[in-house]
């Protein structure tokens, strides 16, 4: 998420930006159209953000770097899916309501992962925008991640795309003639090593979480936990160490019951943040019962900056459907 980070501190309204050329501006935006399918989940730092390589950097930037200042883009705004929908509940420290999810969880008994093999799904959606001679296009485009892990660490990925949501027919019409041109695959694999299993104590938790994770919290939970949760399995006590990590964060808020995308109920934390240089809001769901994360997501809400979205605007979300 490093590289989308950089990418929303230059659209800040606050920041002069320097204009790019039409010829830098077209390979500017084939790079980023090109080159996120080679990203693996759990890639480390420089290419270790799956589902943001893959959607928010390339999405970001198409939406905004290179297209300012095209007359169609001017009247144009991405598609976004709803935020999520919280409700709040009396107010309580976060800390509390983690620390008593922690002691109900350190205390499960859960059966190792069968065969020694490790399986992580996630569903996430993001914003991406094509270009089709002089029209641009949004599109809510959801991804299917599925990883495997074997007992060496060995990591087996693919990321499959969805059917893109539109909202009308004129935009449907257009992405499928660029999506043509394009002629991007919608599904790709690979492989990797994975780098490290993460330990039971809290403090060798803090240590292993705060490793490459930026100092500020809204950076530790998309850069570090997020992440790390993509590609790796916590049990009962790592879940609660993870949970007494968290509870350290500050800023961290408890906003109160959720429900997610995927219809499971939970209770969300949030955290707001202008480190990336446009405001924005973090929101993270955990389930009550088992500590397991089960969602994250991040929403601009104030201006947008040269982003061409109408805030409240949701940017990034994941699902975590196992694992």
């Amino acid at each position: 998420m490093r590289e989308a980070d950089k990418l929303l501190r230059s659209f800040d309204p606050g920041r002069t930006m320097k204009r790019d050329s039409p010829s830098e501006k077209d390979a500017l935006l084939e790079r980023i159209l090109m080159t996120p399918q080679q990203n693996p989940p759990g890639a480390r730092r420089g290419r270790r953000n799956l589902f943001i390589a893959v959607t928010t950097a390339a999405c970001v930037v198409a939406v905004g770097i290179g297209l300012l200042d095209s007359p169609v883009q001017q009247s144009a705004y991405a598609a976004t899916p709803p935020p999520l929908k919280v409700v709040s509940q009396a107010p309580v420290p976060a800390a509390t309501v983690l620390e008593r999810i922690a002691r109900q969880v350190e205390h499960v008994r859960e059966a190792a992962p069968a065969g020694g093999k490790e399986r992580f799904v996630q569903e996430t959606w993001s914003l991406e925008t094509r270009i089709g001679g002089q029209q641009i296009t949004s599109a809510v485009v959801p991804e299917r991640r599925e990883t495997t892990k074997d007992a060496e660490g060995n990591l087996a990925w693919s990321v499959r795309a969805k059917k893109p949501e539109f909202q009308d027919d004129e935009q449907r019409e257009a992405w499928e003639s660029q999506w043509a041109e394009v002629d991007e695959p919608t599904q790709v694999s690979g492989s990797e090593k994975a780098s490290g299993e993460p330990p039971s104590g809290l403090n060798q938790m803090r240590e292993w979480l705060m490793q490459r994770s930026p100092a500020d919290t809204a950076g530790f939970i998309s850069e570090s936990l997020i992440e790390k949760s993509m590609t790796n399995h916590f049990a009962p006590k790592q879940r609660a160490a993870v949970l007494r990590v968290l509870a350290e964060r500050k800023g961290l808020a408890y906003s109160g019951t959720a429900v997610d995308r995927e219809g499971r109920p939970g209770v969300a934390f949030t955290i707001a943040s202008s480190s990336t240089g446009l405001p924005a809001k973090h929101t993270i769901v955990i389930d009550e019962d088992s500590g397991k994360l089960l969602s994250y997501e991040k929403m601009l809400t104030g201006n947008p900056g040269q982003l061409k979205v109408k805030t409240p605007a949701v940017i990034n979300y994941v699902s975590f459907l196992q694992g």
